[in-house]
């Protein structure tokens, strides 16, 4: 009797975990098409999938082009595009005395229209170029696949690419031809620690092209500001700007600047006969400037008097993505009580 309720505890067990088993590998294969770009997004996010990765080992033959059975290192970055609506990657698989096996660059984005995660890639394969689309068959959290089509040499072939996730810091990469399923490899990625970017030091100029493009603000203003272009003025700025002038409370914001601008204008009763802004110097900060220099300015009033007036100003700039500069911070004051 003892005999029977052991072999049907063993075969409840066995049970149970073969119940558990199933259970996890439904958990595992229910892979999903995202219905948005956040989606995604934040799927990518949750594997912890943007850095770069590299992997060492042998090649094998599931890609044409590459020879097998040599020593390589593969290096692979993900990240995001400056503007957030592409995913960007490249590859770059070198051997031990510096050649490169293969090298190429990819993009996801997604498409609003057919709602749906488009993919491609292009490169140079042995030294011969290939191109590529990938078909997104599902992902989740802890794994993607997908259905790549490769053309180089003038052969078209499929492969299906499923990476895991197998830890923080790790992720496998299994790749297996379409109509060869036992011709497969996987190999496994480690995530490379970030380099500590070093504080950029100021460049203190007093000339050059870095120089002269601060020079061209300033020009700029000083032309609208003598025409009484309040738009124009204000256009220099940047849209969270912050203006500090004598006599005024903090003006915030572009829209306020160009207000205060054009009740200025409207108001001005004086003609100005010449008006100078030379910058003095600047110190470059890559993407940030700060730049001080003087001012001067000769009026002539409606009675027909001249008088001129003399100040300093001080200004933090910031470049824009479309490769111009705007101020972020603009203070000025009067070298005498006028």
């Amino acid at each position: 009797m003892k005999k029977i309720l052991f072999l049907l505890l063993i075969i409840s067990l066995t049970g149970l975990t073969q119940i558990f088993a199933d259970h996890h590998k439904n958990k595992e294969s229910k892979l999903k098409i995202p219905k948005s770009w956040e989606e995604y997004l934040s799927i990518k996010r949750k594997q912890k999938a943007f850095g770069v990765w590299s992997y060492q080992g042998k090649t094998t033959n599931v890609w044409e082009g590459i020879p097998e059975g040599i020593e390589y290192k593969n290096t692979f970055t993900t990240q995001m595009s400056a503007d957030g609506s592409k995913v960007l990657n490249s590859h770059v698989m070198k051997t031990k005395d510096g050649s490169i096996l293969s090298t190429g660059s990819g993009m996801e984005t997604w498409d609003p229209k057919r709602k749906k995660i488009f993919c491609s890639s292009s490169g140079f394969d042995g030294g011969e170029l290939y191109s590529g689309s990938f078909e997104l068959i599902g992902i989740n959290a802890a794994k993607e696949k997908w259905k790549y089509t490769e053309t180089v040499s003038g052969k078209t072939y499929e492969v299906m690419i499923t990476w895991k996730v197998e830890a923080p810091n790790k992720r496998s990469q299994t790749i297996s031809r379409s109509k060869d399923p036992d011709n497969s490899s996987t190999n496994t990625f480690t995530k490379q620690p970030r380099k500590q970017q070093t504080q950029r030091q100021g460049v203190i100029l007093k000339k050059g092209p870095k120089f002269k493009e601060q020079e061209e603000v300033l020009n700029a203003f000083v032309k609208a500001f003598v025409d009484g272009n309040a738009e124009d003025c204000a256009n220099l700025y940047s849209k969270d700007t912050i203006y500090m002038i004598p006599e005024t409370t903090v003006l915030s914001g572009r829209d306020a600047v160009l207000e205060s601008y054009k009740e200025f204008f409207k108001s001005r009763d004086y003609e100005i006969l010449e008006m100078k802004e030379p910058v003095s110097e600047v110190i470059n900060f890559g993407n940030w400037a700060v730049i001080r220099g003087t001012g001067m300015d000769k009026i002539r009033s409606k009675e027909g008097e001249e008088s001129t007036k003399n100040y300093k100003w001080m200004i933090l700039s910031q470049k824009q993505k479309d490769g111009s500069w705007k101020m972020k911070w603009d203070i000025f004051n009067y070298d005498d009580a006028y």
